[in-house]
């Protein structure tokens, strides 16, 4: 696996893309397409038009996945409570990822962790599964500013489950202020939603052969 990270601090949106677009891809040093993108941005960014200047240098079909964030940290540049825009290209090299989505999360983090879960149970995943979860934290559908609990979104995916999947990830949010910000849900750009994105390693010739043997033996066996 190979990743590339871009920063920019640019107010005007599209140039702010650009810029860190063009960034992460000369610091990776590839020239064939991306596999994914990790990007966060501040509330000052319109969602819309970044994700269009994103994908107008990787490709319309590579997946675009994050949301908001107060500001940003990489192994040169850091900023907060500005125009800060991050991302990483991901090239999997091979290996595969699973971007699971689920909206509805304002309206109870008990029900929507259910529905992720069964997505999750439907998936495979398992108590070793590399994921990554983020979702949105700010909920102001009713008018006052609410905090969205990632404990009960937690539980409920547990419940689901009987486990959790080793995660990382974190709620989102655009600036101090709690402004509402949007997400990139691979494909398109929504809110209130729930984002996994699941990586699985690439298993050689042996393993499959070993696995295809393990099958074999518990179909026979009758476990």
């Amino acid at each position: 696996m190979r990743v590339g990270v871009g920063y920019s601090e640019k107010p005007v949106t599209w140039g702010a893309g650009l810029q860190a677009t063009r960034a992460a891809l000369e610091q990776a040093g590839r020239t064939d397409p991306c596999d994914l993108v990790l990007l966060f941005a501040t509330a000052r960014h319109d969602a819309e038009v970044l994700r269009d200047a994103v994908a107008g240098v990787v490709g319309e079909n590579v997946p675009i996945v994050g949301g908001g964030a107060v500001g940003a940290i990489s192994n040169t540049s850091f900023g907060y409570a500005g125009d800060q825009v991050i991302l990483a290209l991901f090239w999997l090299d091979g290996a595969r990822c699973d971007i699971l989505t689920e909206s509805g999360l304002a309206g109870s983090e008990t029900e929507a962790g259910k529905r992720f879960g069964q997505k999750l149970a439907a998936l495979g995943i398992t108590p070793d599964s590399q994921m990554l979860l983020f979702y949105d934290a700010i909920d102001r559908t009713q008018g006052e500013m609410r905090m969205v609990m990632a404990t009960h979104l937690l539980v409920a995916m547990e419940d689901c489950l009987g486990f959790l999947p080793d995660l990382k990830g974190a709620g989102l949010q655009g600036d101090y202020q709690c402004t509402p910000a949007r997400q990139w849900l691979g494909d398109r750009v929504g809110e209130h939603g729930i984002l996994g994105a699941g990586f699985r390693r690439r298993r050689s010739h042996r393993q499959r052969h070993h696995a295809w043997m393990l099958s074999r033996h518990r179909l026979l066996h009758g476990d």
